[in-house]
């Protein structure tokens, strides 16, 4: 089985772009090391920032969708505040 309906993605005639990254743990663990320690220098690229709560998650979405034209915005999910399970 797949993921999604094949049937019904081809009979809609959609176009499927698919793309292949290399393993991202060289070049990840690279940009982790750049970036360490420079979250001050780093700030200002980012505008606003939520957790991965999904009511946090939903008014990113819409912080986005809403936003005006040309507004330079920049959401993070901050998956690093992840709730512990059990």
């Amino acid at each position: 089985m797949y993921a999604f309906d094949y049937m019904r993605f081809f009979r809609a005639n959609l176009d499927l772009i698919a793309s292949v990254t290399p393993p991202d743990e060289s070049y990840m663990e690279r940009a982790a090391q750049l970036l360490t320690g420079r979250d001050q220098e780093l700030a200002f690229l980012l505008t606003h920032g939520f957790g991965p709560d999904p009511a946090e998650v939903a008014e990113a979405f819409t912080l986005y969708e809403t936003r005006a034209p040309g507004e330079p915005l920049k959401i993070v999910i901050d998956a690093t505040i992840w709730p512990e399970s059990g």
